[in-house]
């Protein structure tokens, strides 16, 4: 047991530096903490638009602000230019397409496409309806940095009330 606490000791000693001197991840601020946006939705679409079911909602965004925002993820992510061909290759829409079934192709894509809707989102470029064809009017996005770290969060309504969307990220 004694050497046990001895090399939970060295540990703790050994990571404190690497800890004390760790950039805050995704924080435009360069600083740790929380930011909290509240955002205008656009109404309900009338053209064919992609939609990603997300809680008990349905985001909807047009098919113009998913092919503006991919390409932001392309130089980070391989999987993200075949998703880009993919969507591309979709266009243009005649009906509602679900942005879940690229998934079924690659399963990595899921990441960049709840990026992309959170990106949506946050601009104000999107829709969202929810249980009983409620179109959502305002939605609240918080993003929470820290070191090593953010979460982002997109709520309906209030912060902590009604989560829609959330993703854990970290940018070296």
């Amino acid at each position: 047991m004694k050497s046990l606490g001895s090399l939970l000791m060295c540990l703790a000693v050994s990571w404190a530096p690497v800890v004390a001197g760790a950039r805050v991840c995704c924080c435009k601020q360069g600083k740790p903490g929380a930011t909290t946006l509240s955002v205008t939705l656009q109404k309900q679409p009338t053209s064919p638009s992609f939609y990603y079911r997300a809680e008990t909602r349905v985001v909807f965004i047009a098919p113009e602000a998913v092919e503006k925002l991919l390409p932001s993820y392309l130089a980070s992510r391989e999987s993200a230019k075949r998703l880009a061909t993919l969507v591309h290759a979709d266009l243009p829409l005649e009906i509602d397409q679900d942005l879940f079934r690229y998934n079924f192709t690659n399963w990595y894509y899921r990441d960049t496409i709840e990026r992309v809707v959170m990106a949506v989102l946050e601009s104000g470029h999107g829709s969202i309806v929810g249980e009983g064809g409620v179109w959502e009017k305002r939605i609240t996005v918080v993003h929470d940095h820290g070191v090593g770290s953010c979460r982002s969060e997109i709520f309906a309504g209030e912060r902590g009330v009604n989560r829609i969307l959330s993703t854990l990220d970290c940018s070296d």
